[in-house]
């Protein structure tokens, strides 16, 4: 559940394609109603407690390099896993062939129009989006903390921890339900977890 056509995807037919010849479909199959949402579980950092909560952040406060992750599908993942065993097997054909970012996105990144229409949500929200990962999994967008939590139903929020001032979302954020190829909204991070996003 998100959204985009990118035109500057000009890769091989075969790569749009599956395993067993057949073109991948998009996951975005009906028309984003904002208005129909699904939360998003275990977003909230574990630090965001009551005690360290400072309150909402002002509407105008400015929030850039905010990370839309996108989601494989089960049997992406199944895929991804075969080829990251084989590429290590010294008997196997695909032995240390490395993909590049696009080929990489081609095969195991949502369809160009799962992407187009996960970028249009964030525009039609308001938000500025910057950048889009070549391995399709990312999109990278700035806006206010109004805007967040007009589009995602999460406030955010300051909190003091360690005598430091986070910005954090204070709840479980939200999105159209018809979008379900999205996983979080999130400042770059290799956790799973939103990160505390310092106060600059």
């Amino acid at each position: 559940m998100v959204f985009i056509r990118p035109s500057f995807l000009s890769f091989d037919r075969y790569r749009f394609r599956r395993p067993d010849g057949r073109r991948r479909s998009a996951a975005v199959t009906q028309r984003v109603d904002a208005a129909l949402r699904t939360t998003l579980k275990g977003k909230v950092h574990p630090m965001t407690r009551r005690e360290f909560d400072r309150g909402e952040a002002p509407g105008d406060l400015a929030l850039g390099r905010m990370v839309m992750i996108l989601k494989r599908s089960p049997q992406q993942e199944a895929e991804l896993e075969r080829l990251l065993e084989a590429q290590q097997n010294i008997h196997s054909s695909d032995y240390h062939r490395w993909l590049t970012p696009e080929q990489f996105g081609a095969r195991f990144g949502p369809v160009a129009e799962d992407v187009e229409a996960v970028t249009e949500w964030l525009k039609a929200s308001g938000f500025e989006v910057s950048w889009t990962s070549k391995s399709r999994m990312f999109i990278e967008f700035s806006g206010s903390a109004a805007q967040v939590k007009q589009a995602f139903g999460a406030p955010m929020h300051s909190f003091a921890v360690n005598g430091k001032q986070h910005w954090a979302n204070a709840g479980d954020p939200s999105i159209p339900t018809a979008a379900p190829a999205v996983a979080a909204a999130e400042r770059p991070t290799r956790e799973p977890r939103p990160e505390l996003i310092p106060l600059r």
